[in-house]
């Protein structure tokens, strides 16, 4: 019933411009073949607009429900990566080499195993490798999921583009 009414208001509501805007006379002019392939003409149009709207609107929930699993998915950031720890821990690795170049750590007495005198190593200086290993890997690890995240996204914009076949 909804439909019919539907249809006929689109009827009076499409007829009346035409007989405005054209006239009388020239549309009474017109062959039946000629209305009825205008006709058809716009009730395929009206199809193809009708089914494109629902469509569209489907996939575009689809894409939400499926995005909104693969959000549970996904691997929270580890508490290293916001805070930037790597990055502040070659910094503090930056300030600590200078901070040792300026002392002289790196200058020790040399020893001779002749003379019986023993090589000395500041130990402090032990920090200095174990930062750079430990800053070192947590910024390699940042900048890994940065590439994995963008050649992700490569995929999918090149997926988007090919044609299916």
């Amino acid at each position: 019933m909804l439909t019919t009414f539907g249809t006929a208001l689109g009827l009076v509501l499409g007829y009346l411009p035409v007989v405005i805007i054209v006239g009388r006379e020239l549309l009474n002019r017109a062959s039946t073949a000629s209305l009825a392939t205008s006709a058809a003409m716009g009730t395929a149009g009206g199809f193809v607009a009708t089914g494109l709207a629902l469509y569209l609107g489907r996939r575009t929930a689809i894409n939400r429900q499926i995005n909104g699993k693969r959000e549970r998915f996904r691997e929270p950031s580890p508490l290293w990566r916001p805070a930037r720890l790597d990055i502040a821990g070659v910094f503090a690795l930056a300030v600590g080499t200078i901070a040792a170049i300026g002392t002289n750590a790196f200058e020790g007495a040399p020893g001779s195993a002749h003379l019986g005198r023993a090589v000395e190593l500041n130990l402090s200086l032990l920090v200095l490798p174990v930062a750079a290993c430990v800053a070192g890997s947590l910024l390699m690890g940042r900048l890994s999921a940065r590439h994995r995240i963008v050649a992700s996204r490569r995929r999918r914009s090149r997926r988007a583009i090919q044609p299916a076949v």
